[in-house]
C-alpha cells in the first residue's frame, strides 16, 4: 500500500510532484527526470520545521511574525547560510533547513495534516507545492532483509528461518563528481549497484530517521556523497557524548551473568606520535566497550585489561615474544584455564606496500615503517595460538589501508588485497574486522563511536539472539553476531552517508560469544 499521494505501478510507488518535491526541496537535488523544483512557499511548514529544530519557540500561524524571523536569523547564523534576499524562500536555506526537520519532512510526504498551526488547526503540508509534473517511480523500501551473503551464511548455519528475507535492492547513490566513465566502470568492473530510483538527499540523516520516513513515504530514500567526507566532526564533544549516552544502547536487554571468569583485553590508540594524526574516536570506542563489558556482560573488572596509547612495548608484553609467548595475558589464563577471551582494538592499522603483511600501529609507530615501528598481524596470531583458551575472540574497529587520514572518498570500496585475517584457520580463534580490506570506518555521531563498535555492542547487549537473525536460545554466537553486526554497519553506511562500510568475519564456525540464564527481553 502506497502513501497518500502514491500510486503503485508495476510493484513500484508512483507519484506525482506534490509531496516529494518537498524531500527534493530538502536534498537541493532533482529526482532522475524531474528539473530542482528546491522553492516550498508553505509558511507554516517552513515555521515548523524551525520548531522542530529547536530555533522556534513560539507558536506557528500563517504568518511569520517577529519571533519566527528571529528564530530564522539565528538557524542562518549556526548554518552559514549567508544572505537571503527572498527571506524564508531560499533555495540553499531551506535544503539546510529540512534536513533538520524529519518529522515535519515525514508528514509533508505522507501529505497529511499533522503538522499544527497556532491555533490547531492542519497546516495541510506540501499544498503549496502541488505543482504538475511528469510522475516518477521509486522503489519501495526494503524491511527487515538481509544481504544476498548474510542471508546465506544463516542459511547455512542455522537452516530456514521463519520472516528471515534476502536483500533484492541494495544500492548506493552515485557519488559526486564522478564521470560517466568512472560510473560505468565501477558498475561494470566493481559490480557496485548505483541506486537510480530513490530520492536522494544530501545532509546526513541518522538511520532510524530515514527509515521512519521510508516507512511514511512507502519510497527508498539514499544520501548522495560529496567527493569526500571528514571522518570526525566536532572532536571536543565525542568524550563526553560516549560515556554519557552509550548506555542507552544496551540497557534495555537483559543483563548477563556468566563472564565471571572470562578475560577481556581492550585497546584504545589515540594519541599517536609523529606524523601519524590523532584517533578521534579510539578512546571513546574503548571506553563504550569497557562500560558494556563491566556493566552488562558481567566480566569482572580484575579480568579486563584496559590499554590506552599503548606503545608496541606494551603489545609486546601483554601478547608475549619469543617461542613461549608467555605474555601478561598468557599468565591472566593461568590463572583462569579454559576461560573464554574477549580481544578488542580500536585504533589506525595498516599494510605495508606489497601487501604481505598487516600492522596494529602503537601509539610510537613512524609513518611508512611499520615493519619496524608496527606491531605485526602475524605475531598477534602466533600468541592467540599458543594461547590455551577455549575461544578467542577478536573484533578490530580499524582499517588496514596505506592510508591514515581523516577523510574517506565515496563509495569507500577496498582498493586492495590485504592480510589482516590469518592465512589459515586458528582453532577456537575468530576475527571480525570493522571493514573490507583497506575500506575507511565510519563513525556514530550520536554516540561518537564507531558504526562496527556500536552495533557491536547492540549485538554483544542481547540484540544479535532475537529473530530473525538470532535463534533466541539465550546464548550470542558468533553467526548471530557477525551477521547483526554487518547488516547494521552496512544498512547505515548506505543510508545515512552513502557509502559502503563491509564488516568481514574470518571463518564461518560458530563459537559461543556471550550466554545469559534467560532469553533476551526487550
Amino acid at each position: 500500500m502506497c502513501a497518500p499521494g502514491y500510486g503503485e505501478k508495476g510493484g513500484q510507488c508512483v507519484r506525482g510532484a506534490p509531496s516529494a518535491s518537498v524531500v527534493a526541496a530538502a536534498a537541493g537535488e532533482t529526482t532522475q527526470t524531474n528539473k530542482p523544483r528546491p522553492i516550498v512557499r508553505d509558511l507554516v511548514l517552513l515555521q515548523n520545521c524551525l520548531k522542530e529544530a529547536g530555533y522556534l519557540k513560539g507558536p506557528v500561524g500563517k504568518k511569520v511574525t517577529r519571533a519566527g524571523w528571529s528564530a530564522f536569523w539565528y538557524f542562518k547564523r549556526d548554518h552559514k547560510v549567508g544572505r537571503t534576499p527572498n527571506g524564508m524562500y531560499n533555495k540553499r536555506a531551506q535544503k539546510k533547513l529540512f534536513a533538520l526537520c524529519p518529522k515535519v519532512l515525514e508528514t509533508a510526504l505522507k501529505g497529511g495534516d499533522e503538522n499544527k498551526d497556532g491555533t490547531g488547526k492542519g497546516a495541510q503540508a506540501g499544498a503549496s507545492v502541488q505543482a504538475t509534473t511528469t510522475p516518477t517511480s521509486f522503489a519501495k523500501p526494503e524491511v527487515g532483509c538481509l544481504p544476498s551473503d548474510l542471508f546465506a551464511l544463516i542459511r547455512r548455519t542455522y537452516g530456514k528461518r521463519e520472516n528471515l528475507k534476502r536483500c533484492t535492492q541494495t544500492c548506493v547513490p552515485i557519488p559526486k563528481g564522478l564521470t560517466k566513465a568512472e560510473i560505468a566502470d565501477y558498475e561494470k568492473k566493481r559490480g557496485v549497484r548505483w541506486c537510480k530510483s530513490c530520492i536522494e538527499l544530501v545532509s546526513h540523516l541518522p538511520l532510524d530517521d530515514i527509515l521512519r520516513i521510508e516507512r511514511g513515504a512507502k519510497v527508498q530514500i539514499c544520501t548522495r556523497p560529496p567527493t569526500q567526507l571528514p571522518r570526525w566532526s566536532h572532536p571536543a564533544q565525542r568524550a563526553r557524548k560516549a560515556y554519557t549516552k552509550v548506555r542507552e544502547i544496551y540497557r534495555a536487554y537483559k543483563r548477563k551473568t556468566k563472564h565471571e571468569k572470562d578475560i577481556a583485553v581492550i585497546i584504545g590508540n589515540r594519541s599517536y606520535k609523529g606524523e601519524l594524526p590523532v584517533h578521534e574516536t579510539a578512546h571513546n570506542n574503548a571506553g563504550a566497550m569497557y562500560a558494556l563489558l563491566s556493566e552488562h556482560l558481567g566480566f569482572g573488572q580484575a579480568n579486563i585489561i584496559d590499554l590506552r596509547d599503548a606503545t608496541k612495548r606494551d603489545l609486546q608484553d601483554l601478547f608475549g615474544r619469543g617461542e613461549k609467548r608467555q605474555g601478561d595475558l598468557w599468565r591472566r589464563l593461568q590463572k583462569e584455564p579454559g576461560a573464554r577471551v574477549l580481544i578488542y582494538y580500536a585504533g589506525h592499522a595498516t599494510t605495508n606496500a606489497n601487501q604481505s603483511e598487516s600492522y596494529l600501529l602503537p601509539v610510537d609507530a613512524i609513518k611508512h615503517r611499520e615493519a619496524q615501528s608496527g606491531y605485526a598481524m602475524s605475531e598477534l596470531y602466533k600468541s592467540l595460538r599458543l594461547l590455551g583458551a577455549s575461544s578467542v575472540t577478536l573484533m578490530l574497529e580499524a582499517s588496514f589501508g596505506r592510508d591514515v587520514s581523516a577523510f574517506v572518498f565515496p563509495p569507500n570500496l577496498p582498493e586492495m588485497w590485504v592480510k589482516s585475517l590469518p592465512s589459515s584457520a586458528i582453532r577456537g580463534l575468530t576475527v571480525m574486522t570493522a571493514a573490507d580490506r583497506d575500506q575507511k570506518v565510519l563513525d556514530d555521531p550520536h554516540y561518537s563511536i564507531g558504526l562496527f563498535t556500536r552495533y557491536l555492542i547492540e549485538g554483544l547487549a542481547g540484540q544479535a539472539d532475537i529473530a530473525p537473525i538470532g535463534n533466541g536460545d539465550g546464548r550470542i554466537e558468533t553467526v548471530e553476531l557477525y551477521a547483526f553486526t554487518a547488516r547494521m554497519v552496512r544498512l547505515t553506511a548506505r543510508k545515512s552517508y552513502g557509502l559502503l562500510q563491509r564488516p568481514v568475519l574470518s571463518q564461518k564456525k560458530n563459537l559461543v560469544v556471550s550466554s545469559m540464564r534467560a532469553k533476551v527481553q526487550r
